[in-house]
């Protein structure tokens, strides 16, 4: 079964209530579930004991991160990034409940939230994608398809435009901006099968303080321009992410997946702790 939300183009829907859903899920029917994405505020959790890295023999090389969150930040190297905006745009959020992460594709139940959504990362609200009935009670993988926005809500920068990506701030004091005008599907999944139940809330956090502690912005010396064009190229920038990035672009696209969680907000927080069920 595939359903469709239509949003209103170019507007950014702003959270206006919290629904709190109930612990476990239903073997059978077709739960009611809201859909909200969110930047983390939480501080990285990038440390010598973290089981999340992907080359642990690299572990003792790099520093514990320190408690910033967002928008006050620090790469890998410990250098104070600040982030004045962090949007995306958002075409088409997919569910699946069939999947495992890293398997072929397989017929299955979805559910699909079509937009766009304008996304301001940054607000001090999630950004609620709204509601729907969904045919499956565990969610085992989402996709999240972006796209370039011809049409912008009055709050998101002028750079935005016909972009999907667009973040810029400082780090060590010299200005920098990423952006993109690639649409591509961001992909995130996990071993964990999320059992989901009438009313859940389901929560997307992209770990904005974990990206950028992966992430080695040292070759930025002045004022910077990053996107599909101009990929800013660096040597082993990001091992934790992708051991054969050659440049910052592809550290921070493929970043943002791997710095991203999904599952149920079951104290309806607007944050993914550990008393939460996610698909990591």
């Amino acid at each position: 079964m595939k359903l469709v939300l239509t949003a209103i183009t170019g507007a950014a829907l702003m959270l206006t209530s919290c629904q709190q859903s109930s612990k476990g899920g239903t073997s059978t029917g077709n739960p009611l579930v809201s859909f909200k994405l969110t930047a983390s505020s939480a501080p990285a959790t990038l440390t010598a004991q973290s089981s999340r890295f992907r080359l642990p023999w690299l572990e003792f090389l790099l520093k514990p991160a320190m408690a910033l969150p967002p928008p006050a930040l620090q790469d890998s190297g410990g250098l104070v990034v600040t982030l004045s905006h962090a949007w995306i745009a958002v075409k088409e959020v997919e569910f699946k409940a069939t999947e495992v992460a890293g398997q072929d594709e397989v017929d299955g139940d979805e559910i699909s939230f079509e937009g766009p959504f304008v996304v301001d990362l940054l607000t001090s609200q999630p950004e609620s994608f709204g509601q729907a009935r969904i045919g499956t009670s565990t969610l085992r993988r989402i996709k999240m398809q972006l796209h370039n926005t011809d049409t912008l809500p009055a709050a998101a920068p002028a750079q935005m435009l016909n972009k999907s990506i667009y973040w810029n701030g400082t780090v060590n004091g010299h200005a920098f901006s990423i952006s993109s005008r690639e649409g591509y599907e961001y992909e995130l999944g996990g071993s964990n099968g999320v059992s989901l139940s009438e009313n859940s809330s389901i929560l997307m956090s992209i770990q904005i303080a974990n990206l950028f502690k992966k992430i080695d912005l040292s070759g930025i010396s002045s004022d910077t321009v990053i996107d599909e064009q101009n990929r800013f190229a660096a040597v082993n920038p990001c091992p934790l992410i992708d051991a054969s990035a050659s440049d910052i672009y592809t550290c921070f696209t493929k970043g943002l997946e791997s710095e991203s969680n999904v599952g149920r907000d079951d104290d309806g927080d607007d944050d993914l702790g550990d008393s939460d069920d996610t698909v990591k």
